[in-house]
């Protein structure tokens, strides 16, 4: 069941750009609400959640604008976004090592998440990509 579920979101490339506009906005309302709030408990600086929510929010609206208006040559629009979620998980891993000694168990465990969940969306839009050969 599953594995139909995750052919099927492959096969076309305007439900892959809404589903990477809300994993964008969930990570923006965590980073800014949830993690920004209580970053003693995670150790991230305060100042650094608020930047990467930022940069979550206009993932977001990117990839909600696609969803939104692009109804042909999705290729260029959809490796754009699948280069800046790959910059995102660079740039969170490098926050990770420079604020290592200051990360909590929690703030490391949320933060790993965060990259294992972005890739995976990033695994789906290559492979839409690749199926429809765009």
């Amino acid at each position: 069941m599953q594995n139909m579920w995750y052919n099927n979101i492959t096969l076309n490339p305007i439900k892959v750009f809404l589903l990477d506009a809300l994993g964008a906005m969930l990570t923006a309302s965590l980073l800014f609400f949830a993690l920004r709030g209580f970053h003693e408990f995670f150790g991230m600086p305060e100042k650094t959640l608020i930047y990467l929510s930022a940069i979550a929010c206009l993932f977001c609206m990117y990839s909600f604008l696609c969803f939104m208006l692009l109804r042909a040559n999705f290729a260029p629009f959809l490796r754009a976004i699948i280069i800046l979620n790959l910059l995102y998980c660079c740039l969170t891993l490098s926050l990770v090592i420079l604020h290592y000694d200051k990360l909590t168990k929690a703030g490391l465990a949320y933060f790993v998440a965060e990259i294992v969940v972005i890739l995976f969306v990033v695994r789906l839009e290559q492979r839409t990509l690749s199926k429809n050969k765009m």
